[in-house]
């Protein structure tokens, strides 16, 4: 399942100890990491995500601990079979959460990357932009499925973005690319992207499923 929670003025929809209560310490440390409180707020709402997605597909209550494979791509330590993605931008967190291997990128429209055109654009992508209506937008979303099939690759972006073309993914369904699906979307403030090993399902999360799902799993934590 792919699940997206909306934010409102890059503020936690938890109040700060609950929020806080949630996290394990590694995932306080990593959220505590970020220059910007903003950041911090998502990568913590980010793992509460991921913390919802395995509570409600496979029962599991305890927080997750992260082990890292070959450049730092993480996997859930006690459940080599459940992989994850997570991503977060200014207006919206993402977790994707399956059993097969996944990536997952979210990109605000505002990020300023027309300008690195040239290290991120294999020569058919940059010839396809120039015939759509909003070419900053498509390149935001042809970065975003850069990310996600590197996340999926677990090379992260370390590979050589402008040797392969994502030109073909279009906006809209999963599409087979290689030995993946991917799926790619121009949201009204963001482009999404998700490489996965098979197409999975959408779930917009709203303010209140977090403050329910708050509640419960403090619940289920303290009857363990």
């Amino acid at each position: 399942m792919i699940y997206i929670l909306r934010l409102k003025e890059n503020e936690s929809v938890l109040p700060e100890d609950i929020m806080h209560s949630l996290l394990s310490e590694q995932r306080m440390e990593r959220a505590a990491s970020f220059c910007r409180k903003s950041d911090g707020i998502s990568s913590a709402l980010a793992y509460i995500l991921l913390r919802m997605a395995l509570y409600r597909e496979y029962g599991i209550i305890k927080k997750p601990l992260f082990e890292f494979g070959e450049n730092k791509k993480p996997y859930l330590k006690d459940r080599r079979d459940i992989f994850f993605s997570l991503s977060h931008c200014a207006d919206a967190v993402m977790c994707a959460a399956g059993s097969t291997e996944v990536g997952a990128d979210i990109q605000d429209y505002n990020e300023k990357i027309s300008g690195f055109s040239d290290m991120i654009l294999h020569h058919e992508e940059a010839e396809m932009i120039k015939s759509v209506s909003c070419p900053e937008r498509e390149m935001i979303r042809l970065w975003s499925i850069k990310e996600a099939y590197g996340k999926y690759c677990g090379t992260g972006i370390l590979y050589e973005l402008t040797d392969i073309s994502f030109a073909g993914i279009t906006e809209g369904g999963w599409q087979r690319f290689r030995d993946a699906y991917i799926i790619s979307l121009k949201l009204d403030y963001d482009a999404v992207s998700v490489c996965s090993g098979k197409p999975i399902t959408f779930c917009h999360i709203s303010d209140s499923d977090i403050i329910k799902f708050s509640r419960n799993i403090q619940a289920a934590e303290r009857m363990i």
